[in-house]
């Protein structure tokens, strides 16, 4: 009998002692290594013109104990402000983390120097042991312009942004008629993404009376949004675009990055003017929620000179298409690369459309004169239809034409060499596989059906990069380079 019971006290004892080598719950070591959701909270840009946004670290317990955090704090606390579990203040101590438990840490910037780079540390101390969380952040000086107004009100009739400079735009930036705004080389734009109350975005450049964009090869004023790091660098749909109304006239903008909008470029209505409404020249427009381009006329009769004209420009990578051109009008395209792959986003369009009509009401059509014109240009894409005549059956009134003009499309199109095909890298420069911009590039390659293939057109001596352009220029806005 005494045999058995102490059999059977054995897997009793052993619960017993195995409990006792087990940390009691309420009991905190003061030992262990945390975990972090990030290594760096990284401000990517901010501007000193409005608050910037908080970011977050949670701090995670897997030691298997309950760990006592001596101490968090920041290390030098002079940049940025920290609230740790819902506690506000600059240093934190002996707090509880049992096991398995996590709290978040908020860090937001509060600095006040400008044009420059800052790093602090996020501190968690365990007994003798501190783990660390890096900050980093750049603050850009930046000034800040609220539903504007230029011009309008007898004063100057001009406004010049300054060179190198940075601006942000919160709202609707409007240049009033008969008002000039100037943009030089290397003029920053910084759109926010604001919405009206019924989540349309809002923040825009609208232009009744003239813009001139005065870049340069290298030198390139850009149009973007104020969010960055890897979820918004290339991401379309952060603002609105750059709106010309009725009224504007002579318009320019040359050398000069639009990306991430709604709609680079829009112009609506005739031409008031004896040279182009606007001009674009050597611009790269990219990843558009909308259009890249956008013309609008629905006139009875042609304007003298074209509502748009563009040359050596680059348009790619927007949702709904590259370019177009509703309810007729007069433009014009020479020496013009429209790419569109839909590597990041879905697309069943074709990213060239041209139509001159209008459906007024069920089954009844208005008809508008069209004069579009293609030269030296190259259209391709992922679609098997990357261009679009779609013309009401009126005579006379559809004058579509593409000339030395490489396209993928199946139709018969009006024009002279007429470069066509189905296969998918015809154009042989470096169809876009994946969504990052330095994917992107179309510049030609050697055995290009694009090289050698265009005429000499008046006024277009250079490329898009500003290199010569020989006596039998490539087609698109790249001249081939060995």
């Amino acid at each position: 009998m005494t045999m058995k019971r102490s059999i059977l006290l054995l897997p009793v004892l052993a619960v017993v002692l195995l409990a006792g080598c087990r940390q009691r719950p309420g009991m905190f070591v003061e030992q262990g290594i945390l975990d972090f959701s990030v290594d760096t909270i990284f401000f990517d840009t901010l501007f000193t013109t409005f608050d910037s946004p908080t970011e977050r670290v949670v701090v995670t317990n897997n030691t298997g104990e309950n760990v006592r955090i001596s101490e968090v704090r920041l290390e030098r606390a002079d940049e940025f402000d920290l609230i740790f579990d819902g506690i506000d203040a600059d240093t934190i101590q002996d707090f509880e983390l049992q096991d398995g438990d996590s709290a978040v840490a908020f860090v937001s910037f509060r600095s006040g120097v400008k044009d420059d780079f800052t790093r602090d540390r996020l501190l968690f101390r365990v007994g003798s042991e501190t783990q660390d969380v890096d900050i980093e952040a750049y603050l850009f000086d930046a000034i800040f312009l609220q539903d504007t107004l230029l011009g309008g009100f007898g004063g100057p009739s001009v406004t010049g942004f300054a060179a190198d400079k940075r601006y942000v735009i919160d709202g609707c930036l409007q240049v009033a008629e008969g008002h000039t705004l100037i943009i030089p080389a290397g003029t920053q734009i910084f759109f926010t993404p604001k919405k009206d109350e019924n989540f349309n975005l809002i923040s825009a450049i609208k232009v009744a009376g003239r813009l001139l964009v005065q870049g340069v090869p290298g030198n390139e004023p850009t149009f973007q949004q104020t969010r960055f790091g890897d979820r918004y660098e290339e991401t379309p749909g952060q603002w609105l675009g750059i709106l010309f109304a009725r009224s504007a006239v002579s318009c320019e903008i040359r050398h000069a990055l639009i990306k991430n909008g709604l709609i680079g470029v829009y112009q609506e209505f005739e031409n008031t003017g004896v040279v182009p409404k606007v001009y674009l020249e050597g611009v790269e427009i990219r990843n558009m929620a909308g259009v890249g381009i956008l013309s609008s006329s629905f006139l009875p009769n042609f304007t003298n000179y074209p509502q748009i004209r563009a040359r050596n420009c680059l348009i790619h990578n927007c949702a709904e298409a590259n370019l177009l051109i509703q309810g007729g009008g007069n433009c014009d395209f020479q020496h013009c690369t429209f790419a569109n792959y839909t590597v990041d986003f879905s697309r069943r369009t074709s990213q060239v459309a041209v139509n001159n009509y209008l459906e007024v009401e069920e089954n009844a059509f208005e008809s508008y004169p069209a004069k579009v014109r293609f030269d030296n240009c190259i259209i391709w894409g992922s679609e098997e239809e990357e261009f679009v005549p779609d013309s009401f059956p009126v005579a006379g009134q559809y004058d579509v034409t593409l000339h030395n003009t490489i396209v993928r499309t199946t139709l018969e199109l009006k024009g002279s060499n007429i470069i066509t095909s189905q296969e998918f890298d015809f154009a042989k420069f470096e169809a876009p596989t994946e969504p990052e911009p330095d994917d992107r590039d179309y510049r030609l390659k050697g055995w290009s059906p694009a090289v050698n293939a265009g005429v000499p057109f008046p006024g277009i001596g250079t490329d898009k990069d500003g290199f010569a352009r020989d006596g039998s220029p490539d087609l698109g806005c790249y001249e081939f380079r060995d």
